[in-house]
């Protein structure tokens, strides 16, 4: 198992390996579930997520694909749609003893080893069935760090630039008060907390560069 110290980069690296599937190794689905969300904004790729409740999501539509709370149907939708995205799986570990849903597992995924789409897997000590092991990569996610909090400050402040083309100034102690704050919060609430502390600590200059 790889311990992960920059989560997103080692991520971004497994996916441009063709690893079709990444167990991450972690209790904290919230905070994996946010760090999946910025990796799959900075792939330019669709986020989906599942649970048990509540089947297959997107993140940026309302509602849940049609009978997706059933993880075979899921597995087989994700299969024949052919859709490029990121697909967060949580809480399937106990699925895996089933050697149907490990066949339609990697059938779903085997299409992820020609472009940058990605199954991952998460939870604590899960068994990798040996037949999804040479498609597969295993991740763990460590407590979070300053260096981390650092590190996706820098990502956003960096995709903010390409997205929106213009530059951003931020002192060291816009700096540090932003990753004090970020300390503070859970991962989940941090990136809806982010533009708002951007916008009251991060300085934006008057010239602009492409025309906006």
């Amino acid at each position: 198992m790889t311990i992960a110290k920059d989560p997103l980069k080692d991520l971004e690296l497994l996916i441009h390996s063709r690893y079709c599937i990444i167990f991450v190794d972690t209790a904290e689905e919230d905070r994996a579930d946010t760090l999946f969300k910025h990796l799959a904004d900075h792939l330019k790729l669709p986020f989906f997520s599942w649970t048990a409740t509540k089947g297959l999501r997107r993140e940026d539509i309302k509602g849940a694909v049609y009978k997706s709370a059933d993880l075979s149907t899921t597995l087989m939708h994700i299969e024949h749609s052919e859709f490029v995205a990121i697909y967060h799986f949580s809480g399937i570990a106990d699925y895996l003893e089933d050697k149907l849903i490990v066949a339609k597992l990697k059938d779903s995924a085997m299409q992820f080893s020609k472009n940058d789409g990605v199954i991952i897997i998460t939870g604590l000590d899960i068994n990798i069935p040996d037949s999804l092991k040479p498609m597969s990569a295993k991740l763990n996610l460590p407590a979070p760090e300053m260096e981390e909090y650092r590190n996706l400050l820098q990502r956003i402040i960096r995709d903010l630039h390409i997205r929106m083309n213009v530059k951003v100034e931020i002192t060291l102690e816009d700096m540090n008060k932003i990753l004090n704050n970020m300390k503070a919060l859970l991962l989940w609430k941090r990136k809806r907390f982010l533009p708002e502390s951007l916008s009251k600590t991060v300085s934006f200059p008057r010239r602009i560069s492409g025309g906006l």
